[in-house]
């Protein structure tokens, strides 16, 4: 059970606990003083008040004559009050810090990420991803990037504000070229769908000739292209195409240089797997987006095709491609050029766009030809105009006076994951296929899902971002269990203290200190000693008292008496409190003799009993040492035999 209080509220909670189970274990003694007919039973319970030391010592200094029952009494209080110091500790290993989510709120976020140079565009957000997290997880933490969000609170936890949106259209066209208007393969679109445009340039590190490419069907529904491909630098550089999607409105995709090369790469992947999510969003309040995933991998020998892409993939057979390039190699496609390189570029529509492209290179001899690939896999989708959250144009109009006008591309989010491979093997990467496609078909859900939470002011160069958020309260956990069965058991131990507070009187539930103090207490009050000589004293007469007698006790009015304080003057040789001496001198006769009666029953219950008459003190000075008999203390346990007393 998570209980919404600050954490040391269960401290304080542990330590009323353990405050009322001490309470309890006097009270289990006081109860059994009462009721038992142990005569050591007081002695017992006082023992108890001394400490664990002062019980332990006395245990073991009197255990050869203590009664069996008196032992094993001893020895249970010693065992509670053991338990007693150490149940905090228990009880705390069970009680574990957290943190307790309140109700949600919206929160928009102003940060810097626009730059200005690049007009209706900001920076793109970069993340890495692990191979068993979720892309939706793995965006919300680029989202939260500190960088974004300036100042967050760090009880409070931001979570991109998301919205329901309708599809217009899932499908696209697919056209590959060196440029848009030179192109080999071509898809028409649906109606009204987009068309989209993979670019591999011409005219850097390597050139193509796209005029000469051949193309032709492998399967039903994988098209191939074919064209001669050369490396005018003597260097090579990994095939890193560019993506743009056309319907009387443009969105371009996040481009990135790819890695070169003077020598053979090892066999597998050359560099991280990314998926690179764009959104475009438009002033009719439709958006597009496109999620690519793309995974570069070299092949130093033709025939290690299979083996390498068996290594590097989990489940080949996920990216259909890849058995069809396996034909074309084994048709001698990369060997049937002349003094060129071969490029083979193979396409696949189906709810995902596939491509592999593949450029074959002399690596090291003439003779032992390899291949740079990249494999491509694009999601699409094309949301119908999505209406605005009625709190954002609020908040944009707070903010600025024209936060967003009614330009055509009205805001661009880029956002680029990379991917940490599945395992390692002898410096090979492995990835889950999987994976990877499911990756790229989220994180084209979420953007879409983004609506229109991202707003760009171009005026104030700021970017907006609408977050849910939850705030965190301090707060601590208990197994419900344990607290309904602790929680009872408290009640219980205070009411069974509180009823033995009541009850029973101070030779049962009190300390030796205050049955004394009682005692004393009853004996008198002490009277005042205000305008009385230091040597006079009043003496009792049968006759009468004498003039000066009678005006001293008329001057001593009720009124003008004090009480006796509960925290006594005390002198220990001999003991004493307040004047009364505590133990009389042993070595003097008692006063009491052997056949003086014995107390009643009615002692036990703290009631009232005839007393013998108080020594008259001097009202002049502090009494002299006189002895004080604790009338009220049972000479005899409860159920004792006749006969057998404790004198006094």
């Amino acid at each position: 059970m998570i209980i919404s209080w600050p954490f040391w509220v269960s401290s304080i909670a542990i330590v009323i606990i353990k405050l009322i189970l001490t309470g309890t274990i006097g009270a289990a003694l006081t109860f059994y003083a009462r009721y038992s007919s142990d005569y050591y039973a007081i002695s017992i319970r006082w023992s108890s008040i001394g400490g664990l030391y002062e019980t332990i010592t006395l245990l073991k200094n009197s255990l050869q004559k203590l009664p069996k029952r008196s032992s094993t009494v001893m020895a249970l209080m010693i065992a509670a009050k053991l338990f007693a110091v150490f149940v905090s500790i228990l009880l705390g290993l069970f009680v574990s810090r957290t943190d307790k989510a309140e109700d949600a709120t919206v929160t928009t976020v102003i940060s810097t990420q626009f730059p200005p140079a690049v007009p209706l565009a900001w920076t793109a957000w970069s993340g890495y991803m692990q191979s068993d997290a979720a892309m939706e997880n793995t965006l919300d933490k680029v989202l939260n990037d500190t960088g974004l969000n300036p100042e967050p609170n760090p009880r409070t936890v931001y979570t991109p504000r998301k919205y329901i949106y309708e599809v217009a259209c899932d499908q696209t066209g697919l056209v590959i070229g060196s440029s848009k208007k030179e192109f080999a393969v071509s898809y028409s679109p649906p109606h009204n769908c987009w068309n989209l445009f993979v670019i591999l340039p011409v005219g850097g590190t390597y050139d193509w000739d796209i005029k000469s490419a051949t193309r032709r069907l492998v399967s039903s529904d994988v098209n191939m292209m074919v064209a001669p491909i050369w490396y005018p630098e003597n260097k090579y550089m990994e095939l890193e195409p560019y993506l743009y999607a056309n319907n009387s409105k443009s969105c371009f995709a996040i481009t990135q240089l790819g890695s070169y090369f003077y020598s053979i790469p090892k066999d597998g992947i050359t560099s991280l797997p990314s998926t690179d999510s764009t959104r475009c969003q438009y002033g009719t309040d439709d958006s597009f987006i496109m999620a690519s995933t793309s995974i570069k991998f070299a092949v130093n020998r033709l025939n290690d095709f299979d083996k390498v892409t068996t290594l590097i993939f989990d489940d080949p057979s996920s990216f259909p491609l890849l058995e069809s390039m396996r034909t074309v190699i084994n048709s001698g496609t990369f060997l049937k050029s002349s003094s060129n390189d071969t490029i083979v570029i193979l396409t696949r529509m189906s709810s995902n766009v596939d491509i592999l492209m593949c450029a074959s290179a002399f690596f090291n001899q003439k003779t032992n030809t390899g291949l740079l690939c990249t494999y491509l896999v694009v999601a699409t989708i094309s949301t119908k105009p999505q209406q605005w959250d009625p709190t954002t144009p609020a908040e944009f109009k707070r903010v600025s006076s024209n936060p967003l006008d009614a330009f055509i591309l009205t805001n661009k989010n880029e956002i680029r994951v990379y991917h940490i491979p599945l395992e390692v093997i002898d410096t090979m990467y492995i990835y889950s296929t999987s994976h990877l496609l499911k990756a790229t078909t989220d994180a084209a859900v979420y953007l879409a899902s983004l609506g229109h939470n991202v707003g760009l002011n171009s005026d104030a160069e700021k970017l907006y971002v609408f977050f849910d958020t939850v705030e965190s309260k301090d707060a601590f956990e208990v197994p419900t269990t344990l607290l309904i069965v602790v929680g009872v058991l408290t009640l219980m131990c205070g009411f069974a203290w509180l009823i033995s507070e009541i009850r029973y009187g101070p030779v049962f539930n009190g300390s030796l200190y205050k049955v004394i103090y009682e005692e004393i207490k009853s004996k008198g009050e002490v009277k005042s000693n205000k305008d009385i000589g230091p040597n006079e004293e009043t003496e009792s007469n049968e006759e009468g008292k004498s003039n000066s007698e009678t005006k001293l006790i008329e001057e001593t009015k009720p009124d003008e008496t004090i009480k006796t304080p509960m925290l006594m003057d005390c002198t220990h040789e001999p003991l004493a409190f307040e004047g009364y001496q505590v133990v009389p001198d042993l070595d003097k006769p008692s006063g009491r003799s052997s056949q003086e009666q014995e107390y009643p029953m009615d002692d036990l219950r703290n009631e009232p009993t005839e007393q013998a008459p108080t020594p008259q003190v001097s009202i002049l000075q502090p009494p002299n040492l006189q002895p004080l008999m604790l009338q009220n203390i049972p000479t005899q346990s409860p159920q004792s035999p006749p006969g057998k007393t404790l004198s006094k």
